[in-house]
This record gives C-alpha cells, sequence and structure tokens, in this order.
C-alpha cells in the first residue's frame, strides 16, 4: 500500500487528509480518524489502566491508537518527515491501557518511499515483567527480544550511520540505549517513520509521544528552501515538546522558535509561489507563538499555532517531494 494513500500525519500534530489535531474549533476535545478496527486520537496523557483521563493543567500531549472493539485491530500512522540517511530518529512508545494487549504488537518502523516493501520494525510486547523489545535481521527474521523489567514505556532509536542501520531502545526515563541490533544500509534515498499497534482488543490503548529528529542529512536533490523548511519543522516539534509538562523551560523554548522562524525566513527566500506562500503563514504562525510563549506564557496559544505550522509545512512537504 502507498504511503501516498494513507492519511498522512505530519510527525505528531498535523495530517494530510485527516488531522489529529485540536484547533480553534475543536478545542473541545480531539478529532478522531477510525482504522483497521481501532481509533487515532489526539489525547492527554493518563495512566495504565485510565486512558482518556481527564486533561490536568500542563499535561502531556500523546497521539493514541485505541481499539474499538473485542476483534483484534491495527492502526498506523505514516510520518512525512523524510528520514535522509545519515539520521537518528526517537519516539516514546508505551502500553497505556490496563487490558488489550496480551497479544498486541506495537513501536515504529522505517519504510522506504512510497510502500511498505522495506519494512525495518523495533516490536514491542508486554513481557512477564515489563515489555519486551526486538528488531530483525536483513533476512526478516525477528532478533533475540530485550526485556525491560518494571516499565510500560520505551523509547525507541533508529540511526542509520550511511552504512549501518542501528536499533536501540530503553525505559523512558533511563540515560542509556540497548542495543537491538544492527544491518548493513548504504542507501541514500530517504526513509519515513511509521508508528503502528497490530493484533490490539479494547480496552488496549498504545501511545506515541516525544518524535525527535536528532540528525537528518540534507537532501541534494531537493528544491532550494525544502531542507531550511523541515530544519525549522524539527525545531517547531522541539518547541512543542517543550512546552508540554509543568516543567516547561519557556526561554529555551522562545530560543528555539527564533531558530524556526530564522530557516523559516531562508527557506521563504529560496521558495516561490504557493510553496513560498506556505512558509510564510507558517512563519506567522511561529511568530504568534513566539509572543505566546514571551514575555507572559500562554503555552496553550503558542501549541495551538505551532500545530498549525506544522500543518502548513507538511503540506509544502508533501508537494515538494510529489507524495
Amino acid at each position: 500500500m502507498q504511503l501516498r494513500t494513507l492519511a498522512v500525519l505530519a510527525a505528531l500534530f498535523a495530517g494530510g487528509a485527516v488531522a489529529l489535531v485540536t484547533d480553534a474549533r475543536a478545542g473541545k476535545g480531539p478529532l478522531q480518524w477510525d482504522l483497521g478496527g481501532t481509533t487515532l486520537r489526539w489525547e492527554f496523557s493518563s495512566l495504565p489502566g485510565d486512558a482518556g483521563a481527564k486533561p490536568q493543567p500542563q499535561q502531556e500531549r500523546v497521539l493514541a491508537i485505541a481499539a474499538k472493539n473485542a476483534a483484534l485491530g491495527y492502526g498506523y500512522v505514516p510520518l512525512v518527515r523524510p528520514l535522509l540517511p545519515p539520521f537518528t530518529f526517537e519516539t516514546t512508545v508505551r502500553a497505556a491501557s490496563a487490558g488489550g494487549l496480551d497479544t498486541a504488537s506495537f513501536g515504529a518502523q522505517l519504510v522506504a518511499d512510497d510502500d511498505f516493501t522495506t519494512q525495518l520494525p523495533i516490536d514491542v510486547r508486554l513481557a512477564a515483567e515489563g515489555v519486551a523489545a526486538a528488531a530483525q535481521d536483513a533476512t526478516g527474521a525477528p532478533l533475540p527480544a530485550h526485556e525491560f523489567v518494571g516499565t510500560r514505556s520505551l523509547d525507541l532509536r533508529f540511526d542509520h550511520t550511511g552504512t549501518e542501520l542501528v536499533f536501540s531502545a530503553r525505559a523512558t526515563g533511563d540515560l542509556a540505549f540497548t542495543e537491538l541490533g544492527r544491518r548493513a544500509d548504504t542507501r541514500t534515498a530517504p526513509l519515513y517513520a511509521v508508528l503502528q499497534a497490530y493484533a490490539v482488543a479494547a480496552p488496549a490503548v498504545v501511545t506515541f509521544d516525544e518524535f525527535r529528529v536528532l540528525a537528518a542529512a540534507a537532501d541534494d536533490a531537493a528544491p532550494a528552501g525544502a531542507d531550511d523548511a523541515f530544519a525549522a519543522y524539527d525545531r517547531i516539534l522541539d518547541a512543542l515538546h517543550g512546552l508540554d509538562g509543568d516543567d516547561a523551560d519557556l526561554d529555551a523554548v522562545a530560543a528555539t522558535l527564533d531558530v524556526a522562524a530564522a530557516r523559516l525566513a531562508d527557506s521563504r527566500a529560496a521558495l516561490r509561489g504557493g510553496a513560498r506562500k506556505k512558509v510564510a503563514a507558517a512563519a506567522g504562525r511561529v511568530r504568534a507563538a513566539r509572543k505566546a510563549v514571551a514575555p507572559v506564557p500562554r503555552s496553550e496559544t503558542a501549541a495551538k499555532a505551532l500545530r498549525k505550522a506544522l500543518k502548513l509545512l507538511d503540506a509544502l512537504g508533501r508537494s515538494l517531494s510529489g507524495r
């Protein structure tokens, strides 16, 4: 199935055909997308067994894949941000419900542009005392799983060195990653991340958070201005995550938005026509968010502006890449 046929979610907050975001008119609740017996929804984080808890001030926002009924279902969310080797991509996945995950496999994978014929996953399953994560070898066979005791939340990491792809995981909150496997990979074309949950049954909920593009090569074949736009995209994500939680460092968020604004200015100078207008509109949202962060913090106002900026850059990225 080609990625262009899917409703593409732009790295957490903005969608293609379907937007899983709360905007000015949808502030009373999330927009939802039903797929494969599951619902993809934007919600506030909650404790295992308490999915969908009433939001609290400054509580973290997460993307959830929730099973709708007792029959086994699946859900997946492709991210539109291209990852050109060498790159480092991380995300946090969490078994957020007390039941419905006994047979489930969830986590993230990398796929080649426009299809699922290349699948490079990290699969997570419940284990006796926590969760276990496993990668695959070059033939697609699962490698030995590593069990993480006492946790239901893992940070997953994909490191592409240019010659190898390294799969790692750690319990959320730990410092060191555990390598799950590696394989030779010398591709020069971009990969795309897909968040997924399979064989889930009600009341299963799997959540994803903290999508992080820590490094990615510039695409020399991309139109002028595209790399600056994607660099701004990454910094906007950083700012959104910086706004989450009750210990938000608003000075750091403001500095990150200043960097995003500068990269958008460079992108706008290089682009023309409709692409330039999208970047200009995104830059306006970033400026609005910057004003909302300081001097008087209005975090939700800033977050809404940044989600709209990401939606514009999502549309820009898909038009520039033909996806």
